[in-house]
């Protein structure tokens, strides 16, 4: 009903708390269809990916499955000679060091878009965080209306929506937050947590 009243199209990225199992991924397509599609906009290209894919056996931060990647794959070499991508997908898979991603599936993404100008934007931790890998913008947005404790700009823990203005040279990001709008460059500097060192436990004697 809410989405009803907006006077643009509304589309949606899947995530943790809507496909979480095998129930909840047949139930998110019998009501919308597929969980990864694209579209294009004054030819700018939309990749929205699902990162919810389950593998077996295991439990993975995320998983993007090889269809999904091949797909991918196939609409960006469609693509090459759009003005800009924007990657949309739910969990910051950039953000987990202890996870492989190139079996998760990030890194064949990732490959797939070598060579063109992009943007990505995720959610998932509740968090603002800009970074910049591979010579590209990649935004990890804040709570948007989700569980936080709201402790503000300066730990990128904020209520707020992004605004994002296509011109010739590339998007303008601006967060809107209810009591103003800021620029990109808010939050903490991005840093990647240590790997955990494994540990070897000594059979006692």
């Amino acid at each position: 009903s809410k989405i009803e009243k907006l006077q643009m199209p509304f589309f949606m990225c899947a995530g943790n708390h809507d496909i979480t199992n095998v129930p909840m991924s047949d139930e998110w397509k019998r009501k919308f269809g597929r969980s990864y599609y694209h579209f294009k906009y004054h030819n700018v290209l939309f990749l929205v990916l699902n990162t919810e894919e389950k593998p077996a056996p295991g439990k993975l931060p995320y998983y993007i499955s090889p269809k999904q990647r091949d797909w991918a794959a196939g609409v960006l070499a469609k693509n090459k000679d759009v003005r800009w991508t924007f990657v949309i997908l739910h969990k910051p898979t950039w953000t987990y060091p202890n996870a492989d991603p190139k079996f998760c599936g990030w890194t064949g993404i990732e490959n797939a878009l070598t060579g063109r100008r992009y943007t990505v934007f995720a959610g998932h931790k509740h968090q603002y965080q800009r970074s910049v890998i591979r010579g590209q913008e990649h935004y990890m947005l804040a709570t948007t209306g989700g569980a936080s404790n709201l402790s503000g700009m300066q730990n990128g823990r904020f209520d707020h929506f992004v605004w994002v203005t296509m011109k010739d040279n590339g998007p303008v990001i601006a967060n809107l937050l209810l009591d103003g709008v800021v620029g990109k460059n808010i939050g903490p500097a991005p840093r990647r947590p240590a790997r955990k060192k494994k540990t070897v436990k000594k059979r006692k004697k």
